[in-house]
């Protein structure tokens, strides 16, 4: 072989005698540079070959895994050629002219055109890296609609870059190696040091790609050290301490609820917390997200003092909030927060698969006790979200007689109570209700009870006595883990059953009967707490469904309505000293905090009827309708803003009382009235304002 290759050399040619002579540096440089260039070339094609390759497959198992945990994400969020179908059909036109070239045009003996190798990267690049730009725009506005990172679309962009630049590669390869090269030995050939660094960086680059998205739409929070915990206040004081203006934008507030240190705004996008003795926030938590409802049957009694409570789940001692973030169809968000120092506890992204995904109308049926934060079936911890377990399927209690009953389970729509709270230690796995005449109003519960530690150890409570609400709210109802059940239930179901024959039940049941009652502790009745005891009710009524109070109100048998802005009491029962306190006793000594529950927040007669711009003052009223306090314009205005507001200052809503730790706050409603030419009223810059009142 080396007398031929000598042979066929030129200068061997012209004297075979001569001694082989060396080739010049100036003669070899340029062929050992076209060498060297295709060398290194071929090493970096095959590195970007292998990396793309890896990458594909590694973002395309992760795609698959957020697909498989996250069912529904990918499907038609409009009408039209959605990006995701457009980005596939632009992939397989890449991938038919890759197959094009590697299948049908063959390797060429000599090196090809440049424009030849550019316009097959072209056909093959373009088309990748347009289906790369649609997939990320459509994960950007998919993550902005819900202001969370929109799952498996953004795997899929860099899947579509890994195949990008794998095909792109290997097209380059192909047409680059000659007719007389195996493609096998190819193959064997081992890794160069630029190989291998060309791929580690193909898949770092990949990998930054799929990390990125987790790090964008983060939430912020400021925290707070703990501190005692102060009193209620026991009376309502006539002085304004301060005041705190949410102005209609990223701060505008669901509502205000009572935590363990004061009060705490719910707001579009998260919580804070407030100072009792300057209304200054000291903790908060936020995201870009918008917080929403826990249970969409609740919209229509979303209103007043009762918005943040279908905003916000708080356990039963009040020291856990829970807020929810909707994470596209088929996601929710929950984040649990300490009420005193706003730590975040846990983030749980909760999937709903199978049956338990939602509809628009529902939410994930959501249950709280101190210890632990049920969500449908599954059992986390409230300290930390760790995973404890999930609940066990029960057999609700058969409907008696011929009596018709509404079932609240795991698989209810309904909710079925305030602030969705169980017993402190105590889950409700489900509930049946009777209601035995046309009006529907339901007058005997049998629960399915369970310690949270052991939710197996289930037992069936009968005789527990059900809102006096309208259908959104009724079934059981639970204030501080506390319930109306009958004093003899046994007694009280044959009575029903007697008068449902003889067909007198014709209104309200507890109307018409005597059947005495008592306010009893769920703890007690599943045996987790054997020290509470049952405490009486002088007179039959039903628990109120109020989910903005601290204590649990029982409605009076003179109507089941609404007197002076609030409902109609008998009694008030309250959690911290588990006693029962009569209203017109509560109204005579004005003070306590059943007291300050029973009050209400409204327009002043005076100027009902004189148009919104009339409206300048406030009245706390007491159940009788008599005023406790008023409070005139000056008194709850600060004169900066009445200053600073290009129009008139003017309520739009009753506002409502959140007797909480340190203060008494009250929240009200107001807008910029601005008056037109032709005499109607616009409102502009809404704001919601919190006094704390002392």
């Amino acid at each position: 072989m080396a007398g031929r290759g000598a042979a066929c050399h030129p200068l061997a040619m012209a004297n075979d005698d001569a001694p082989l002579s060396q080739p010049t540096p100036e003669s070899q440089s340029p062929r050992r540079n076209r060498v060297r260039n295709q060398t290194r070339r071929d090493s970096i094609l095959r590195g970007l070959r292998a990396g793309g390759l890896l990458a594909t497959a590694m973002a395309g198992a992760w795609a698959w895994w957020q697909a498989w945990r996250n069912p529904g994400m990918l499907g038609p969020h409009g009408s039209g050629l959605d990006p995701l179908s457009l980005s596939f059909i632009l992939l397989l036109a890449a991938a038919t002219v890759w197959a094009f070239y590697a299948c049908i045009v063959e390797p060429a003996d000599s090196p090809r055109p440049r424009r030849t190798l550019l316009l097959a990267a072209l056909l093959v690049l373009i088309p990748s890296t347009i289906a790369v730009v649609l997939l990320g725009r459509y994960w950007w506005q998919r993550s902005q609609a819900i202001g969370l990172p929109y799952p498996v679309l953004s795997q899929l962009a860099v899947v579509s870059a890994g195949i990008g630049v794998t095909v792109t590669a290997g097209l380059l390869l192909h047409l680059e190696r000659g007719s007389r090269t195996p493609s096998k030995q190819l193959l064997r050939r081992r890794p160069t040091r630029t190989t291998t660094a060309v791929a580690v960086l193909t898949i770092a680059v990949a990998t930054a790609a799929l990390a990125l998205p987790a790090n964008t739409f983060q939430p912020r929070s400021t925290q707070v050290t703990a501190t005692e915990a102060e009193p209620i206040p026991e009376i309502l004081g006539n002085h304004v301490l301060w005041q705190h203006v949410f102005n209609g934008d990223e701060t505008d507030v669901r509502g205000i609820i009572s935590g363990t240190a004061g009060p705490i705004a719910i707001t579009n996008h998260g919580a804070q917390g407030l100072d009792p003795h300057t209304g200054e926030t000291t903790w908060s938590y936020t995201r870009p997200a918008h917080t929403s409802v826990f249970n969409r049957m609740y919209d229509t009694s979303c209103q007043g003092a009762e918005q943040a409570a279908c905003h916000a789940v708080l356990t039963p001692d009040r020291s856990t909030l829970i807020v929810r973030y909707d994470a596209g169809p088929s996601n929710a968000l929950l984040v649990a927060l300490d009420t005193m120092t706003g730590e975040v506890r846990f983030e749980h992204m909760y999937h709903f698969v199978g049956d338990n995904r939602f509809s628009w109308d529902r939410g994930p049926n959501v249950q709280v006790t101190d210890n632990v934060l049920v969500i449908d079936q599954e059992i986390l911890s409230i300290t930390d979200g760790s995973h404890m377990g999930s609940l066990p399927r029960t057999d609700l209690p058969d409907c008696p007689g011929d009596s018709s009953c509404s079932n609240y389970d795991l698989d209810s729509e309904w909710v079925f109570s305030p602030f969705f709270q169980g017993g402190h230690s105590t889950l409700i796995l489900g509930a049946t209700c009777r209601y035995y005449d046309a009006s529907g109003f339901e007058t005997w519960c049998e629960l399915i009870l369970a310690p949270d530690s052991d939710p197996a150890a289930t037992m069936n409570v009968s005789g527990i006595v059900p809102s006096d609400s309208s259908i959104a709210t009724r079934g059981p109802t639970v204030v501080d883990g506390w319930t109306v059940r009958y004093r003899d239930p046994e007694v009280a179901g044959q009575e029903l059953d007697r008068e449902q024959k003889q067909g007198r039940l014709k209104e309200d049941a507890l109307a018409n009967l005597d059947l005495p009652i008592e306010v009893v502790s769920l703890d007690a009745l599943s045996g987790t707490d054997t020290d509470q005891q049952p405490v009486p009710l002088a007179y039959p009524g039903r628990p109120m469904a109020n989910r903005a109070t601290r204590t649990l109100g029982i409605s009076g048998t003179e109507n089941v309505g609404e007197r002076y802005q609030h409902p109609v009491l008998s009694d008030v029962f309250n959690p911290v000293d588990a006693q029962v306190y009569p209203i017109e006793e509560l109204t005579e000594q004005a003070t306590g905090l059943g007291y300050l529950d029973t009050l209400a927040v409204t327009q002043p007669n005076d100027v009902r009827g004189t148009g919104l711009s009339g409206w300048k003052s406030l009245d706390v009223l007491n159940p009788d309708g008599s005023v406790a306090l008023h409070l005139d314009y000056e008194d709850i205005t600060d004169p900066a803003d009445i200053a600073a507001a290009d129009g008139t200052l003017a309520y739009y809503h009753d506002g409502y009382l959140v007797p909480a730790p340190g203060v008494v706050a009250l929240v009200y409603d107001r807008a910029v009235l601005q008056d037109n030419d032709d005499g109607a009223n616009n409102f502009t810059a809404r704001q919601t304002v919190v006094v704390g009142l002392g």
